[in-house]
């Protein structure tokens, strides 16, 4: 084929050649948006979902209602607005997703890894300015940030302890997991909060905790998601918690209570389950199925 003469005109047919190969990883375009859009926010209502999308509605709610059919999709009614229900992955879903994810990544880094080694710098760099220029082009880039999940780093622990505190959280024994953290970030503020600890061949959640201005769009159910695959990823077999309040939450997700005697021994290692956790928290527990 001839090489487009303009860079406008080569822009256009990278996007539609680099569109097309990744069709062939999954299932319609549609869906494939609406799985990777649900696994970047954890939760969403139709109408964000739509938003995000910048699609017609009539058009998400067609994928959407195949995605349910196929068991991908959990629909729950919206606590906060009776007319509005909360789209959510389903365990298979998240599972595709991620699968998903993993095959168009590799697409990615094979597509890169074809261009000679000397050119990545200038090729990375070039990528970073059309993305930015992507982002500020968006219509509803500034009515509607999002935080950006990350792994903690050291440094990020004042904001954390802050935000443990605020939600009446234990701090003790966290500093010492930071580097298994995860955290949600807007603005250079850290605004939610998810730890682990690994003992042995079971992992601890801990510190799943979100600022009041925001709560209810998603971030725990993400952050949750996430260190649920880290857990899968370090072999963990059984995820456990402590928790005063929010019960509710945590079988939603999938997780039993479980009688605190009957906790591996290994746990007792945890901060949580030597005091900082008082003796009326209920232990929950959630087994992480290989992927």
């Amino acid at each position: 084929m001839t090489i487009p003469s303009t860079a406008g005109e080569r822009l256009r047919e990278v996007a539609r050649l680099y569109v097309r190969q990744q069709r062939a990883f999954g299932p319609s375009r549609s869906r494939c948006d609406v799985l990777n859009e649900i696994l970047r926010h954890g939760a969403l209502s139709q109408r964000q979902l739509a938003q995000q999308l910048g699609l017609d509605k009539g058009w998400v709610s067609r994928a959407v209602e195949a995605l349910v059919r196929d068991g991908s999709i959990d629909k729950a009614p919206d606590a906060h607005d009776r007319r509005s229900v909360v789209l959510r992955l389903s365990d298979t879903g998240l599972r595709r997703a991620q699968t998903l994810n993993a095959q168009l990544n590799r697409h990615a880094e094979q597509l890169l890894a074809s261009i000679p080694e000397p050119r990545h710098a200038r090729l990375h760099a070039a990528l970073g300015d059309l993305l930015q220029a992507l982002l500020e082009l968006q219509p509803d880039n500034k009515a509607t940030p999002r935080p950006v999940l990350r792994m903690a780093l050291a440094t990020d622990w004042p904001p954390i302890e802050r935000l443990l505190l605020e939600c009446g959280l234990p701090v003790a024994g966290a500093h010492e997991h930071i580097d298994t953290f995860a955290v949600a970030e807007m603005d250079g503020q850290i605004v939610a909060s998810a730890g682990l600890e690994f003992h042995d061949d079971v992992a601890l959640l801990r510190s799943v905790a979100t600022g009041q201005a925001w709560r209810r769009q998603g971030l725990a159910e993400a952050l949750l998601r996430e260190q649920m695959r880290r857990a899968r990823a370090r072999s963990a077999k059984t995820l456990y918690l402590l928790t005063t309040t929010a019960e509710a939450f945590f079988l939603h997700h999938g997780f039993a209570p479980c009688e605190r005697t009957g906790a591996p021994a290994a746990l007792e290692r945890s901060a949580e389950f030597r005091g900082a956790c008082p003796a009326s928290a209920l232990l929950m527990q959630y087994t992480l199925e290989t992927e």
